[in-house]
């Protein structure tokens, strides 16, 4: 459970610099396989 949350975390913390390089908030759910809410969540 712990590599889990820690994969999760590293993968919410490259949302910005995806969106940095244009990457709409579904196309950053879509390639990190999170739910769109939950990116849109770390954007706040």
């Amino acid at each position: 459970m712990i590599i889990e949350e820690k994969l999760k975390e590293a993968k919410l913390e490259t949302v910005p610099r995806l969106v940095q390089l244009g990457l709409t908030t579904e196309q950053i759910a879509q390639a990190l396989d999170l739910p769109l809410s939950l990116i849109l969540e770390t954007l706040r």
